[in-house]
């Protein structure tokens, strides 16, 4: 039987379990609202082009381990990992478990769903990066990488992802087959980015690379001064990307050339998030920092007195961000002002999930937490 998708300006995530098929079949869901992969897209923008009213707590759902893995939302369905060595598949409106996925090791990579496949990869202990039916859950293949905390992209029918081993790994999607490695010098813990045909990763060894997404050749590189576990994000012949350094980035795409750098008073491993005009991203200093995108002019900042590992996402209005302090707060895109927030029992390393339904993170107090809106405007 084949899934049938139905659009609805307004997200209704009703699931029944075909026993036919052996698949969870969405009886209706707003494509639309999808955050299929980490940061919402290939070029891991963090963008949702969406004015978002104030949320309030929809649900939480309790796991058994810490959940730093941010949340994939595709096919009606919220996909997300925990340190319990997990995959949760949960209904995004009321939070209830449809499946999980056991595995062998703890899961910090966010998870990645192209077309009906999910991938996801495990730390030590596991190694792995595996492709799951995102319907079903029935496993369809595996390979051995090494210490996965980098989250999957696709490029078509190429898999691409970061190992603890140092390689940048190009893989079918069908099967896994490694289609090409590129070894860097250090760990890839960055999740890469697509765009014009090239990926790009940062790697503890304080480069960023750009590689052509076919054969792995190398386009250019560029040297930091410190080492990037944060994740680049495009827009345009934009590429954001922050360092250990304390400083963020802006470099030509296509040439790697610097355009600007902005420092900050802490080291950054935040990944930032870019919209059409300006850069969000967070720093260990406990502040997060809005930059025009074409000069990297300060245009506000705003203090959390705690330190940010989680990413930003931005809607037209809105930056949501979590920080070490246990709270996801909302922010007025236009100065910086604080909305709303809300604090959670331990500190938040996820990035928020952003879609017209509303907003979802998890905490390391071990809860995937779902924030409704009762209305979004396109």
């Amino acid at each position: 039987m084949k899934l049938r998708i139905l659009i609805h300006p307004v997200v209704c995530f009703l699931l029944t379990w075909s026993c036919s098929t052996g698949r969870f079949v969405p009886e209706s869901a707003d494509t639309s609202a999808a955050w299929p992969m980490f940061r919402g897209d290939p070029g891991r923008t963090g963008y949702v082009p969406i004015t978002t009213p104030i949320p309030s707590l929809l649900w939480k759902y309790k796991t058994g381990g810490a959940v730093v893995s941010s949340p994939a939302i595709a096919h009606g369905l919220l996909y997300v990992g925990s340190w319990d060595k997990k995959v949760y598949i949960l209904n995004p409106l009321n939070g209830k478990r449809v499946s999980r996925i056991r595995l062998k090791g703890s899961i910090s990579s966010s998870p990645t769903v192209d077309r009906e496949k999910l991938f996801v990869g495990c730390e030590y202990r596991d190694n792995r990066l595996y492709a799951f039916d995102a319907l079903s859950g029935r496993m369809l293949w595996k390979m051995k990488a090494w210490d996965i905390f980098s989250s999957p992209v696709t490029a078509g029918d190429v898999l691409l992802f970061g190992s603890g081993d140092g390689n940048v790994y190009a893989v079918t999607a069908d099967s896994g087959r490694v289609l090409w490695t590129f070894e860097t010098g250090a760990a890839v813990r960055s999740s890469p980015a697509i765009a014009g045909g090239l990926v790009y990763a940062g790697s503890m060894d304080r480069r960023i690379y750009a590689l052509d997404v076919t054969t792995g050749a190398v386009a250019w590189e560029f040297e930091t001064r410190g080492s990037i576990d944060s994740s680049p994000a495009i827009r345009g012949n934009t590429l954001c990307i922050g360092s250990a350094d304390s400083t963020l980035y802006a470099l030509d795409a296509s040439q790697g050339r610097l355009m600007w750098s902005f420092r900050t008073g802490g080291s950054i491993h935040s990944s930032p998030a870019l919209d059409d005009s300006a850069c969000y991203i967070g720093s260990y200093d406990g502040r997060l920092y809005a930059l025009d995108l074409s000069s990297g002019h300060l245009l506000w900042t705003w203090n959390t007195d705690s330190i940010i590992h989680s990413s930003p996402a931005v809607s037209h209005n809105a930056v949501f961000v979590g920080a070490h302090s246990g709270s996801l707060s909302m922010l007025d895109k236009r100065n910086g002002t604080l909305m709303w927030h809300y604090t959670t029992d331990r500190s938040i390393s996820s990035s928020p999930a952003l879609t017209p339904a509303g907003v979802y993170v998890g905490s390391k107090d071990g809860h995937v937490y779902a924030f409704g809106f009762q209305r979004a405007v396109r």
